[in-house]
């Protein structure tokens, strides 16, 4: 969850103060290990690809005038997500240590089937 500084939210061009927010990913099946992931090898990379995920946004707002609380979610589905991974090893005496670097992260989603839900007290 990321918290918002708090900051004058007329500056920010709205009545709507915002609180915090949350991001999710989810897959088509309910666990990830169920969903089929493409790996693929490419020079020092690793690219893994899976199909039909969800993005999920909600925002806590506060509206400045009436007080009122709520929240906003947004969900976009997601044909194909891609991340870009290299491994690297670090040598830590007689022990090496494998640590991946994530160099990229890609999603294609399809806007025209974004929804938008509003709740507010």
């Amino acid at each position: 969850m990321h918290n918002f500084p708090s900051k004058d939210p007329k500056a920010l061009g709205t009545d709507l103060l915002f609180n915090a927010m949350t991001l999710r990913l989810n897959p088509e099946k309910k666990y990830f290990s169920d969903n089929e992931v493409e790996v693929f090898f490419d020079e020092n990379q690793i690219l893994l690809e899976m199909h039909k995920l969800e993005l999920e946004a909600t925002v806590k707002v506060r509206d400045m005038d009436s007080g009122q609380a709520g929240e906003v979610r947004v969900t976009i589905p997601i044909s194909t997500g891609n991340v870009a991974i290299t491994p690297n090893y670090e040598q830590d005496g007689k022990i090496t240590k494998p640590r991946f670097n994530i160099n990229e992260v890609k999603l294609e989603y399809e806007n025209d089937k974004a929804q938008i839900y509003c709740d507010l007290d």
